[in-house]
């Protein structure tokens, strides 16, 4: 009978010793799992930071690029200014805008200059409103040329909104 007992408390420690087991695997398994989470949280930031490196690199390499090109825009429009521009030195200016675009386009850069699109605040930062009761405004006039590198903005380009009668009274007003 006692044999029976002593074995009755045999098994129960063989069995505590593979719960004792199971218990310790289960924590190594816990520690393993928040260590993992450790280096997950570490990744994500090491990430985060060389996108944030890499960024910073891109726009300072850009940055002679996006000087000439708004020389470029405040040349274009002194010039654009004379009326009497003969029509070679118009198809001039264009043709050097459109190499400009095109290099541009290469290192992934949109010029936000376009007159008479929808005012979009993301894009455009509103200097003057001429028609401040309307809704609906557009561009009227690019005073400074924004950026996008990317499809983000780097720059808002700085504009003059309103609705396309009241530039048109304006220039009518001035005219008379």
């Amino acid at each position: 009978m006692w044999s029976k007992l002593f074995q009755l408390f045999r098994r129960k420690t063989a069995s505590d010793d593979a719960f004792k087991a199971d218990a310790a695997a289960l924590q190594e398994l816990q520690a393993v799992k928040k260590l993992l989470r450790k280096q997950n949280i570490f990744l994500e930031k090491m990430r985060e930071e060389l996108l944030a490196q890499s960024e910073g690199q891109s726009r300072q390499q850009l940055q002679p690029l996006l000087s000439f090109a708004e020389a470029y825009f405040f040349l274009s429009q002194s010039l654009g200014q004379y009326e009497a521009l003969s029509a070679q030195r118009r198809e001039a200016v264009e043709m050097v805008w459109s190499r400009l675009d095109g290099l541009l386009a290469a290192v992934q850069v949109t010029m936000i200059r376009q007159e008479g699109v929808p005012f979009d605040g993301r894009l455009h930062e509103a200097i003057e409103n001429t028609s401040p009761e309307y809704d609906q405004l557009k561009v009227l006039r690019v005073l400074q040329p924004g950026y996008l590198h990317e499809g983000k903005v780097i720059k808002t380009a700085k504009v003059v909104i309103g609705q396309n009668e009241t530039i048109e009274a304006l220039l009518r007003g001035v005219n008379h």
